[in-house]
C-alpha cells in the first residue's frame, strides 16, 4: 500500500548502496501524478526521503548534528529530476553536481527576483547551497531588501540563519545594513545575533 511506501524507501535509503537505492526506486518518481492518486502518495513518500538529509540550511545545528549521517545520493538523482522538470527536487539536490545548475537557478533568480519572497527563498537556498557565483549577492541583496520593510516579517529569521554559509569576508558587509535610515527594528535585532554565530565557512570547504 502507498502508505507504507515513504518506510520501506527510507529503509532501503539507509541499507542499499546508493546505485541500487537510485536503480530500484527512481521507477516511483512521477511529480506530475494525478492528485490523490496512488503514485502521487508514493512520489511524496520518496521526495521526503530524498530531501530528509538535505533538509534546510537553517536548521538549527544542534539538531543537525544529532542526525545520523547517511550515504551520498546517486547523482543521477539530479539528472532525473531536470529531466522530469522538477524544480522542487533540482532545489532540494543542488549540493549535488550538474553541468545544468547553475545556469538553471540563475534563470529562477532572475523570473523570482522582487516577487514573492517565499517563492524566490529555496531558489537562494539552492545558490547557496550549490556556492553558486550570485549567491552572496543574492541572498545579501535580498535581506538588505527586507530589512527596510515596515511590516513584521516572520520569514525573516531563516534568511538571516542562510548568512552562516556565507564567506566570513561577508560580515562587514552585512553588519553595515543595520547602519541605513530606515532599517527596521527586527534587522537591527537579528542580524548582530546570526553574526555571533561560528561560521561554517561552506564556500570554502569541499
Amino acid at each position: 500500500p502507498a502508505r507504507y511506501f515513504g518506510i520501506i524507501a527510507d529503509a532501503a535509503r539507509n541499507w542499499l548502496p546508493s546505485s541500487e537505492f537510485y536503480d530500484k526506486f527512481s521507477k516511483f518518481h512521477k511529480p506530475n501524478a494525478k492528485s490523490g492518486s496512488r503514485e502521487q502518495l508514493r512520489d511524496e513518500a520518496l521526495y521526503e526521503v530524498l530531501s530528509r538529509e538535505l533538509s534546510p540550511l537553517w536548521s538549527f545545528a544542534s539538531f543537525s548534528k544529532s542526525r545520523k549521517e547517511k550515504k551520498k545520493l546517486d547523482a543521477r538523482w539530479l539528472e532525473l529530476a531536470f529531466r522530469k522538470k522538477d524544480d522542487d527536487l533540482i532545489f532540494e539536490l543542488a549540493k549535488l553536481r550538474h553541468p545544468k545548475m547553475e545556469s538553471f537557478l540563475t534563470q529562477q533568480y532572475n523570473a523570482y527576483s522582487g516577487k514573492d519572497y517565499f517563492d524566490l527563498f529555496p531558489i537562494v537556498e539552492a545558490m547557496v547551497r550549490s556556492k553558486h557565483k550570485l549567491a552572496k549577492t543574492a541572498l545579501i541583496g535580498t535581506i538588505q531588501k527586507k530589512a527596510t520593510q515596515r511590516k513584521f516579517d516572520p520569514d525573516y529569521q531563516r534568511w538571516i540563519y542562510l548568512l552562516k554559509y556565507l564567506p566570513k569576508s561577508c560580515t562587514n558587509i552585512v553588519s553595515s545594513i543595520t547602519e541605513l535610515p530606515r532599517c527596521n527594528s527586527e534587522a537591527m535585532s537579528q542580524i548582530p545575533k546570526w553574526l555571533n554565530l561560528d561560521f561554517d565557512d561552506f564556500f570554502s570547504a569541499e
